[in-house]
């Protein structure tokens, strides 16, 4: 059986979306709106997020991206790179 506390298994993106949901859970009367407001985010909710976006940042390289436009710019060429191979097919 996995054991749940790992932590190779807590860095993974199931888990941090876990601990998103966990700060959600926190501050039940609010609606997303008020959640995802930058200037009234919690900061629970701010670093879970930070923490799933890391996670999710290490299936596609090592290296963690320094802005989110370098991340896109890798995913779109990661895109392109694959519906590339697929027209050879």
């Amino acid at each position: 059986m996995t054991d749940m506390k790992s932590p190779v298994l807590r860095r993974t993106p199931l888990f941090r979306s876990l601990d998103v949901l966990a700060v959600w859970a926190t501050h039940s009367g609010k609606t997303l709106a008020q959640f995802y407001d930058p200037d009234k985010m919690p900061a629970g909710l701010r670093e879970a997020h930070h923490n799933l976006d890391l996670a999710v940042d290490r299936l596609y390289r090592s290296k963690p991206f320094t802005s989110d436009e370098e991340r896109l710019e890798h995913l779109f060429k990661l895109y392109e790179e694959m519906t590339a191979r697929e027209q050879l097919v």
